[in-house]
């Protein structure tokens, strides 16, 4: 094919859109794509297809701007190497954090081994850096600053101090190379993080102050380590302990590990005269949920710790969905743990009703924890979350004819026995979890994050924009379907589908663009939405065929709905759409005081209507009351029987209805009563 023959085809899809052309060019440039993928890819034919379908996704996303180009094929050649380059590299990155978070996550000492064998030379490798990366390091590694906090003490704006600390990072990991301690930039981080500094021995503080201002007192300086010593030897018993300059050796412990999040890895040693406490080995296991003697939370904080369960070591980036009530209404925030397995949780203490933390993190059980304090229950100013590990789970998604399916998604629901809950901690998932994975380009998929115990009670399916959805799975109906699923050989197969085509159009026969459409009932799983382009025209991909509900709506006009029958074959379907009318609302109490907030919603879920009748009209119309009880509908339906739910705190529901409204343009229909609850 010649340069103009290609640039006219890319133009006709470019300005036209004219899909023809456009595989057309597809068909002609396919094998040089695929094999220059394929080279640079060592010969991986999964990933080479990956790289083909991006490039002239990119192709058909970018035309206008490769429509001048003086030569299309150098073009996707140069995406190509780009395309499969930048694969390349994210593979590689994501390889290496995987490793990293294995060894992070392992049940093992791997961490512990890494870290003595970088303690031995970390502070030597330090002190040779230079004193402006030596001070990035220690701002953010060792006095645990954000970046905001490293950028004010270096005169940067918080990216260029993430740039100085990344780059110190690297020129200590060089060093320490040196000195035959290699690890990656990212795993140094993630230690220097985690073990960098150490809890000092409760009391320490307290004492070498009150020490160091007496001695400055006596004598007009500051205490010396000599003083020091001799000071904390009159206040332990003689022949108890020996102190150096360079090791504090608690002699007898107390018989329990404290796990508080400040203080974990301490334990107690107790003398005559003085009670001090010693640095443990690192990494001692978290014993317990209780909050440490001297440790104390912010009033309006929960410290959770989380650790496995099974080896009682933190997590790292643990995930959470955060709900707080505090009136009504809840509030929804993401919050993630450190490095160190720890996350505070904020709350005003005073007003909260109602608190859900929803741990997620692969490898480990879904869990839900929840305090109600209007039932009386208490929120801790410390917990320690202890979560399972997960099995995993797998299986394949086809096509109606057996073909795999990439890009589906698998999704699976639990119903658990709510009599065998336990509170406030829930390992068994439910709301608000909703499992969810992705098809590869094989068409399988994994999901670890969910226990064996609630295997047996989860339900799901499959879906694709593009196919019908797949039947349903309820485990609990199906037993034998749970080892099909640790098995990771679970096959959902998808239903066929149909694209619903058609226009839509004002009275006057004029193309309506951005119409919004709707297949499918409001609120339905396996509804499908789109919009008209600048012609009016729709076409909607992965509707079921046969008899199906379909709705358009704009900005100006009224929803109107339809039934079609949809197939391959099916000719165009044709939607008009009217002028919408203005409803005006007015919701009071049996007193006729005006009701704020009340919510007033079209209720689409009663459909009443009978066959060779127009169906009920399908528009996610739900309104609150401005604060006289008034709301406004600018574009309802001009003639149709409306069925209308009103629901509001502290009163009694109640439906209004409302016979065949009859607008005219200069009379806006307003109730005649208003809806009293």
């Amino acid at each position: 094919m010649s340069t103009t023959e290609s640039n006219s085809l890319l133009q006709a899809y470019a300005e036209r859109g004219d899909e023809t052309a456009f595989r057309e060019l597809v068909d002609r440039y396919a094998d040089l794509v695929y094999s220059a993928a394929l080279r640079r890819l060592n010969g991986n034919a999964t990933e080479a297809l990956d790289v083909t379908q991006t490039v002239f996704t990119d192709l058909a996303r970018k035309a206008r701007s490769v429509q001048n180009a003086d030569c299309l094929g150098g073009w996707l050649y140069r995406h190509t190497g780009f395309v499969a380059s930048t694969m390349v590299r994210t593979k590689q990155r994501r390889q290496l954090r995987e490793r990293e978070a294995a060894q992070m996550n392992a049940p093992d000492e791997s961490t512990d081994t890494l870290w003595q064998e970088l303690a031995g030379q970390l502070d030597a490798s330090i002190d040779e850096l230079d004193p402006t990366d030596r001070r990035a390091i220690l701002l953010r590694f060792f006095e645990r600053r954000d970046f905001r906090s490293v950028g004010t003490a270096l005169g940067l704006t918080d990216d260029a101090a993430q740039k100085r600390v990344s780059r110190a990072l690297d020129k200590l990991r060089e060093l320490l190379l040196q000195r035959r301690v290699n690890l990656s930039a990212a795993l140094l981080g993630t230690l220097l993080a985690g073990k960098a500094v150490s809890a000092a021995p409760a009391g320490l503080s307290a004492l070498v102050s009150r020490n160091a201002l007496a001695g400055a007192a006596v004598a007009g300086i500051g205490l010396g380590l000599g003083n020091l010593s001799i000071s904390l030897w009159t206040k332990l018993s003689v022949g108890a302990i020996v102190l150096t300059a360079a090791v504090w050796l608690a002699v007898s412990y107390s018989s329990s590990f404290s796990a508080g999040p400040a203080r974990q890895g301490i334990a107690t040693a107790t003398f005559e005269t003085a009670a001090v406490e010693a640095v443990a080995a690192a990494n001692v296991p978290v014993a317990a949920a209780q909050p440490s003697e001297g440790t104390k939370a912010p009033a309006d904080r929960l410290v959770l710790t989380i650790v496995a369960d099974d080896v009682s070591r933190p997590i790292p980036n643990v995930e959470f969905d955060f709900w707080v009530w505090e009136g009504e209404s809840a509030d929804r925030k993401r919050l993630r743990a450190a490095r160190n397995g720890q996350c505070e949780v904020p709350f005003n203490r005073t007003r909260v009703k109602r608190l859900i933390l929803a741990s997620e993190i692969d490898g480990f059980v879904n869990t839900r924890l929840e305090w109600r304090p209007e039932r009386g229950e208490s929120i801790p100013q410390e917990y320690t979350l202890r979560l399972q590990r997960a099995v995993a789970i797998g299986g394949r998604v086809l096509d109606a004819d057996g073909q795999p399916v990439e890009d589906a998604e698998v999704g699976f629901n639990n119903r658990p026995d709510i009599s065998a809950e336990t509170w406030p901690q829930c390992d068994n998932f439910g709301w608000p979890f909703w499992e969810t994975a992705r098809t590869d380009a094989k068409g399988e998929w994994a999901i670890h994050r969910i226990g064996k115990q609630a295997l047996r009670t989860i339900d799901g399916s499959a879906s694709h924009l593009e196919h019908g959805a797949a039947d349903r799975l309820d485990v609990n109906r199906s037993p034998e379907a749970a080892d099909q699923l640790l098995a990771r050989n679970w096959t959902f197969k998808l239903g066929r589908a149909v694209v619903a085509r058609g226009l839509v159009l004002d009275a006057a026969g004029t193309p309506v663009s951005e119409a919004r459409i709707l297949v499918g009932r409001v609120g339905e799983s396996g509804r499908r939405t789109g919009k008209t382009s600048s012609d009016g025209s729709f076409a909607i991909k992965g509707c079921k065929p046969g008899t199906n509900i379909l709705s358009a709506e704009a900005d100006g006009f009224a929803a109107t709905t339809l039934e079609a029958d949809l197939s391959n074959d099916s000719s165009p379907i044709s939607i008009t759409l009217r002028t919408g009318a203005v409803l005006r609302l007015r919701v009071v109490d049996v007193n006729d005081a005006p009701i704020r907030e009340a919510s007033v919603w079209l209720d689409w879920i009663h459909d009443w209507h009978l066959p060779g009748t127009r169906p009920v009209t399908q528009v996610d119309f739900n309104r609150n009351t401005d604060s006289d009880g008034r709301l406004e509908w600018l574009s309802a339906p001009p003639d149709e029987e409306l069925r209308l739910s009103v629901r509001a705190k502290g009163h009694m529901n109640r439906e209004v209805f409302d016979t065949c409204f009859q607008f005219a343009p200069a009379a806006p229909k307003i109730f005649p009563e208003p809806a009293r609850l």
